[in-house]
C-alpha cells in the first residue's frame, strides 16, 4: 500500500497525550490537514502521525504514555520496514520490527492476536492493529471524528 506514518493508541481522551505533545488550536474531521492529529473514539485516544512528521515520534512512544494498555506502530511502505510496540503500564512488552519481510527485532512474548495474518508484512500490521484496537487503520482517512491537532512541546 505504501503507507508512511504511524499511530499510538491508549484507552483515555487528550488528558492521557504521552510527554512531549499538547493540543493545538486547529480541529478538522480529517487527520491529514496535520502532521499530528489525535482523535478520540469509544474511549481510546488515537494519536495519528503523517508520514513527514515521523521525526516527531519519540522512541518508546507506547511505553512512554504510561496507559495501562498502549499500542504503537509506525510503517514505511518505501522502506519496506513495519514496527509494533505494546506496553502495559508503561512497560515495553512486545517489540517486532519487520524489514524487507523478515522479523529483525522480535522482544518480549508474540502476542495471541498475532497467530494467522497476512503475507504482506504491511496488511499484518494493519490487522493486528485492529485486532488490538479495534481500529481499521487503512479506513482512517474516511472516519468521522473531530481530529485535534497536536504540536510538540
Amino acid at each position: 500500500m505504501g503507507w508512511n506514518g504511524a499511530d499510538l493508541f491508549v484507552a483515555g481522551g487528550l488528558e492521557v497525550l504521552p510527554g512531549g505533545f499538547a493540543a493545538g488550536g486547529g480541529t478538522s474531521t480529517r487527520f491529514e490537514g496535520f502532521p499530528v492529529a489525535a482523535a478520540v473514539r469509544g474511549g481510546v485516544l488515537h494519536v495519528h502521525f503523517r508520514g513527514d512528521a515521523l521525526g516527531e515520534v519519540p522512541e518508546a512512544l507506547a511505553a512512554r504514555s504510561g496507559a495501562a494498555r498502549a499500542v504503537a506502530a509506525c510503517y514505511s511502505g518505501v522502506a519496506d520496514t513495519y514496527v509494533l510496540e505494546v506496553a502495559e503500564a508503561g512497560v515495553p512488552t512486545r517489540l517486532l520490527v519487520v524489514s524487507g519481510g523478515e522479523a529483525v527485532v522480535d522482544e518480549g512474548e508474540p502476542l495471541p492476536v498475532e497467530d494467522g495474518g497476512h503475507d504482506d508484512p504491511e496488511e499484518r500490521l494493519f490487522a493486528l492493529l485492529e485486532r488490538l484496537t479495534g481500529t481499521a487503520v487503512p479506513a482512517l482517512p474516511g472516519l468521522e471524528e473531530a481530529w485535534t491537532e497536536l504540536r510538540v512541546v
